[in-house]
């Protein structure tokens, strides 16, 4: 819906909205409750919203399960350094898979070859089929 109407559905309990729209008259009480609620929890635990609570991330996690490109680790190639899991912003074990399958995964690419791993072709955005 947010898609097709150009309008956040869920803009009344986003905190990201309420922090941006705090001094308008846009923001409903729930947002600023919730945007309250997140900077606490962000004390303890990274990216709350996003990670647990945000719809629009959840639907895009069940996307992650089908899509036909994916983070693949060649593991003859690797050389266990965890350069791909110490970098990733979502805390994946990149080095432990083979294949990325992880729901909370955003295709930052900062784990690949091209950024962090110092090995060439050893973790990259391919299909099945790719190398």
């Amino acid at each position: 819906m947010t898609a097709i109407s150009s309008k956040l559905v869920f803009s009344n309990i986003d905190p990201y909205y309420a922090l941006f729209n705090f001094w308008s008259s846009e923001v409903a009480l729930g947002g600023i409750l919730v945007l309250v609620l997140t900077l606490i929890l962000s004390l303890f635990v990274e990216r709350p919203w996003c990670k647990y609570a945000c719809p629009y991330g959840a639907l895009l996690g069940i996307f992650n399960f089908f899509r036909i490109f994916k983070i693949r680790r060649n593991s003859k190639t690797c050389v266990n350094c965890n350069a791909c899991s110490k970098i990733c912003p979502m805390n994946i074990e990149v080095a432990k898979n083979q294949v990325v399958k992880n729901h909370q995964c955003i295709t930052c690419l900062e784990c690949t070859s091209e950024n962090i791993c110092p090995i060439p072709s050893t973790v990259e955005l391919s299909t099945k089929g790719g190398k």
